[in-house]
């Protein structure tokens, strides 16, 4: 008798709650100190199934948010109904979102050498330097389709239209002072895509509906596997550290983007819009890489 007003989607994280702490698990035990055990399995072994012996990955803060709703609120049907007296105290969401701030950006000759590593596969190269000039998430880039994207434009653009928060944008590329990589890279790389389109014969939904995709296997765990395969060949080259390994996903190319225009002197409203947050805030404490632009600022006061 989940509660309709919830949604589905915190029944099913409430699901998989409960086949981590057990369905034998006595609601009466799930105390405070639980609760702190309970983040901290989450947070650093991930989700336990006891149907499989596998374990995902470790959750990040707003997940683990996500999942103490879903927990609250089958505590809170169990103290109406009398089975429990009290409900352990819950950390405060500001608590979880204070160590998640994570903007380690990668340096552009790390990206550079990882596109040429993958030279032997271009359509995961071609979507690492459009997603490098235009800051835009995975996910968008999947969805991207080819009647969003205008080539032929004064000023070509492509717009994304499923977008986090429901806030579609319009993003322009093609400037070479904007581009990470230079040389209009993310044209390149749509036309490039349209290239093979034709070549193949075939209608793609978009330009990077199969990119490293195979058969049997999804989107983003084929993408990821190659670009953490170029990311270690970089990595074992310039003798990074774990640490960095670690760090540096696909959703550090869109921090390195944000970065790079906060660094050459787009304002921070501006880098908003063309990135799709909700605030100037979330853009600039969240993603933006503070020492390289204290770094931008001391160099640019010794030069005058």
């Amino acid at each position: 008798d989940w509660p309709g007003e919830v949604g589905v989607f915190s029944y099913e994280k409430a699901m998989r709650l409960v086949q981590h702490i057990g369905a034998d698990t006595l609601v009466g035990s799930i105390t405070t100190d639980y609760v702190d055990q309970l983040v901290d399995e989450l947070r650093h072994g991930g989700l336990k199934n006891q149907r499989r012996p596998i374990r995902c990955g470790p959750q990040s803060n707003s997940t683990i948010g996500k999942y103490l709703s879903a927990l609250k609120v089958m505590l809170k049907r169990a103290q109406r109904r009398r089975v429990i007296r009290e409900l352990p105290i819950f950390p405060e969401p500001r608590s979880l979102r204070a160590s998640e701030r994570n903007v380690f950006t990668p340096r552009w000759e790390w990206m550079d050498a990882q596109v040429k590593y993958l030279s032997d596969r271009p359509d995961v190269a071609d979507l690492i330097r459009f997603l490098a000039d235009t800051g835009c998430r995975l996910s968008e880039a999947f969805e991207l389709t080819w009647d969003r994207i205008d080539l032929t434009a004064k000023v070509p653009h492509v717009t994304f239209t499923n977008c986090k928060g429901h806030r579609p944008r319009k993003v322009p590329i093609g400037r070479d002072d904007f581009s990470m990589f230079h040389g209009r890279s993310a044209i390149k790389a749509l036309e490039q895509r349209l290239k093979v389109r034709n070549a193949n014969g075939f209608n793609t939904q978009g330009p990077f509906f199969h990119v490293g995709r195979s058969e049997g296997t999804a989107r983003a765990k084929a993408f990821r596997y190659q670009f953490n395969c170029g990311k270690h060949a970089v990595c074992d080259e310039y003798g990074l550290d774990a640490v960095t390994r670690k760090q540096w996903r696909p959703h550090s190319i869109r921090k390195a983007r944000i970065t790079y225009l906060l660094c050459n002197n787009v304002s921070t409203w501006a880098v908003k819009n063309l990135v799709g947050h909700r605030s100037a805030s979330t853009t600039y404490a969240h993603y933006a890489d503070v020492a390289a632009l204290e770094e931008t600022m001391m160099t640019e006061e010794l030069c005058e």
